[in-house]
């Protein structure tokens, strides 16, 4: 009797563990029911309940004295056991965490169905689901770690093995990436872009970068489980880790929660290089509310978030005088106060016999107005005017700005659970956030790019149906669908085409771009300076990007004896629109255009300038 109970119990591991781990985040309690000798209880009744939601999920144990209970939520439940003839167990306090297999094996006492006894003690719950890696960050991590942009995508760096993508710029702490892409991080030395996304069971996956395309609102996530190694063939489509993410759901008890983070610059130093503190504000408030439309049955659980942030940014820049814009450089300087001298490119002379380039100087530094380009010349007077001497006689650095950035997002997120009957259960989610963000035009022409204008947007809905066709056998559904957007979008900077016609009146070159970005808009040319210092107009890199993924999926679970069989089928289906992924491009302007040279000898401070490279077009 003895080895059969050990057989029993090798098989039982050997069928929990061969469950193939579905991407749905659900997960399965099993385990073999034996009588005081160790013989199997063919027949035993099992409840197992929601502790919050009071839904309850039965089954029977079968020839083998095993039984299942399969697509449970996480959550924390109570398991009961029951046999005419033996007393009924009760096992409190059992908590499932996402994807969860756990083995709970009972020994049923001889007497009354009547007579209850409650386990409360044993040996901790063994997940036997695989032999994936992974670890489940619960809501205590969630809510309780300071977070710095709150999301939770940063947590997943606290993970063996995980390694964040570094970023820099101003927009590293976004509250959402879009498709730039939020959580890029290399898994066990693996690609940024090989990971897996799901929320509640759906892709969420941005398809460019393959970062997370929808970030939830942190306080409606109730845990998330990162696998990163040796994950089941459901997620063979990636080579990283697989990030499973579960929100809250409603319970019998209406709960909600509001909360508001405050930054400032008043708390905060002044950057040492920037002129001025800057402002810096950043508003973040939100709240959840949760609780039973129809008690034990349906459920629901809001969440709103909403962001007003405003930032310090800042520009250093060289611009030409009003006498320079003109071809005028007669008053041009060295750092120590000499002539900058001017040189004519059209004049280079090449010595084969001793590799030494000569060119001729203009006469008193001043460029013939028959030699200005025409399209340079209209240019000029976009330019903005230097507002300083500069860092030094050159006039280096004679333009200084000290401005702000502001992001207003919102991110909102319901769910719905609904108990039909003890066979069928539905559950629905709706997830949905705006970005704008922008900058002031720190220049004050139509010449100035937008550096962080974009709008960023993301929808995505889950459904989800598990219908219990017989205590054996469990069919379910899911159906995801999401949409995102990341574009360079910012209404100020936006420019006529007649700008663009009246910076080349004799050639169209340029319309094949413009038009086909019409509907999106249109920006002032990008014109890149440097040299004698540095500056640039415009952009020349706008994007248009919008991503559309459907994500139905289908598993049938059947329980056979010792063997638990598991059938699925997915489908992806992914649309990508990018009609505009790089814009126009860019002209660059350099000094060494009019310098003494352009071999490796040139030195920019010393002669010629980047202005009078572009007026010779």
């Amino acid at each position: 009797m003895r080895l059969r109970q050990i057989v029993l119990l090798v098989f039982l591991g050997l069928v929990v563990i061969a469950r193939v781990e579905a991407q749905s985040p659900n997960g399965t309690i099993s385990g073999l029911v034996l009588d005081p000798s160790g013989a199997i209880i063919v027949g035993a009744d099992i409840l197992v309940a929601n502790d919050a939601t009071g839904v309850q999920y039965s089954a029977r144990t079968n020839e083998s004295g095993i039984y299942v209970v399969a697509n449970l939520p996480p959550g924390t439940y109570r398991l009961q056991v029951s046999k005419v003839g033996f007393k009924t167990l009760i096992k409190p306090g059992i908590v499932l965490n996402v994807q969860d297999a756990l083995a709970i094996n009972f020994n049923l006492p001889i007497g009354a169905a009547a007579e209850t006894v409650t386990v409360s003690a044993g040996a901790p719950l063994v997940n036997a689901e695989s032999a994936a890696v992974s670890t489940v960050i619960d809501r205590r991590f969630v809510e309780n770690l300071p977070l710095n942009g709150r999301s939770y995508i940063d947590l997943l760096g606290l993970q063996a093995g995980v390694v964040p993508q570094t970023r820099s710029g101003a927009l590293t702490d976004r509250p959402t990436a879009g498709t730039g892409s939020a959580g890029n991080f290399s898994v066990n030395g693996g690609r940024e872009a090989s990971n897996g996304f799901m929320l509640n069971g759906g892709n969420v996956n941005e398809g460019r970068n393959n970062g997370s395309g929808l970030v939830p609102n942190l306080d409606s996530i109730q845990e998330f489980k990162v696998i990163t190694s040796a994950g089941s063939a459901e997620y063979g489509q990636y080579s990283g880790a697989i990030v499973n993410v579960v929100t809250k759901g409603g319970t019998n008890a209406w709960h909600g929660s509001a909360f508001e983070f405050l930054r400032n610059e008043k708390f905060d130093a002044r950057n040492f290089f920037d002129p001025s503190l800057g402002a810096f504000k950043r508003n973040q408030f939100g709240g959840t509310v949760g609780g039973p439309i129809i008690k034990n049955k349906l459920f629901n659980f809001f969440a709103y978030e909403r962001w007003y942030a405003t930032q310090p940014s800042s520009k250093t820049q060289t611009l030409p005088t009003a006498a320079e814009k003109n071809g005028d450089f007669s008053g041009a300087l060295t750092p120590s106060g000499a002539q900058r001298v001017i040189y004519n490119p059209f004049t280079t002379q090449f010595d084969p016999n001793t590799g030494v380039v000569t060119r001729t100087p203009f006469t008193n530094n001043i460029i013939p107005s028959n030699m200005i380009d025409p399209t340079a010349q209209k240019l000029m007077t976009y330019l903005w005017a230097p507002n300083n001497a500069g860092d030094n006689l050159s006039g280096e650095g004679n333009y200084k700005s000290s401005y702000p950035w502001w992001i207003h997002y919102w991110n909102l997120s319901d769910r719905a659970d609904y108990n039909v009957s003890d066979n069928v259960r539905l559950f629905g989610r709706f997830s949905k956030f705006e970005t704008r963000l922008d900058n002031v035009n720190w220049g004050g022409t139509i010449a100035v790019p937008s550096d962080n204008g974009g709008t960023m947007d993301a929808l995505n809905a889950v459904i989800d149906g598990v219908w219990m066709i017989n205590p054996t056998t469990a069919l379910d559904i899911n159906m995801g669908v999401s949409y995102m957007e990341d574009t360079y979008d910012s209404g100020w900077a936006k420019v006529d085409p007649s700008v663009w016609a009246g910076l080349w009146p004799s050639d169209n070159w340029y319309t094949n771009v413009i038009s086909s970005a019409a509907g999106i808009g249109i920006y002032f040319p990008r014109f890149n300076f440097n040299g004698n210092g540095s500056s640039y107009t415009g952009f020349g890199g706008w994007w248009f990007d919008q991503a559309r993924s459907y994500n139905p999926t289908v598993t049938l679970t059947k329980e056979k004896g010792k063997h638990s069989l598991e059938f699925g089928w997915e489908w992806r289906h992914q649309y990508w629109q990018n009609p505009i992924q790089t814009g126009p491009g860019s002209l660059s302007f350099n000094s060494i255009d009019t310098g003494n040279t352009f071999q490796s000898s040139y030195n920019a401070s010393q002669t010629g300038d980047m202005y009078a490279s572009a007026l010779l077009g």
